[in-house]
C-alpha cells in the first residue's frame, strides 16, 4: 500500500513537473513569434523609408469617449489619390487605405508611365456601447475621424 501511495505521489509531482515546462515552451514560443513580428516591422518600415519608432507611436490610436459618442481620429497621408474604406462587422472597425501613385518617365523618345499601389488594412474593436449603425465618417487635412453615437 505505501509503494502504491509513492508511486502516485511521484507520477503527480512528475504530471506537475511537465505541466509547467508545457506552459513554459508555449511562453517561450509566443514571445518569439513577438520579436520576429517586431524585426518584421522594422524591416517593411526600413524598406518603405518610414521612421519605425515615430510611426509606432503615432498608432497608437484609440477611441476617445464624449459626452454621447466615441470618436477615433487617425492620420492618413493626404494624397489626392488616397482612398478610404470603412466596414463595421461583428464589432470591430475596419479602415482599408489604398494610395495609387503614377510617376511620368521621360526618356529621349518616349514618355511611359509606372503607377504604384499600396494597400493598407487596420482592424480595431470598437467600444461595446458603441451603436454600430451610427457610424459617421469624415476625411479632411490628412485626419480621419470616425464618430460612433453611444447606445
Amino acid at each position: 500500500m505505501l509503494k502504491k501511495i509513492i508511486s502516485l505521489l511521484f507520477f503527480c509531482n512528475l504530471a506537475l513537473f511537465a505541466d509547467s515546462d508545457l506552459q513554459k515552451g508555449v511562453y517561450d514560443a509566443a514571445e518569439e513569434m513577438m520579436e520576429f513580428d517586431e524585426k518584421m516591422n522594422r524591416l517593411i518600415a526600413e524598406h518603405n523609408g518610414v521612421d519605425y519608432e515615430k510611426e509606432k507611436i503615432s498608432n497608437i490610436v484609440d477611441f476617445e469617449e464624449m459626452q454621447n459618442a466615441y470618436v477615433l481620429e487617425r492620420h492618413i497621408e493626404d494624397n489626392n489619390n488616397t482612398q478610404i474604406e470603412l466596414s463595421v462587422k461583428d464589432g470591430m472597425l475596419t479602415i482599408e487605405t489604398t494610395v495609387r501613385e503614377q510617376e511620368e518617365i521621360r526618356t529621349e523618345n518616349e514618355t511611359s508611365y509606372e503607377t504604384t499601389m499600396s494597400k493598407s488594412s487596420s482592424s480595431l474593436y470598437i467600444p461595446k456601447n458603441a451603436d454600430e449603425s451610427s457610424m459617421s465618417e469624415e476625411y479632411k487635412n490628412g485626419i480621419l475621424k470616425v464618430t460612433f453615437l453611444k447606445k
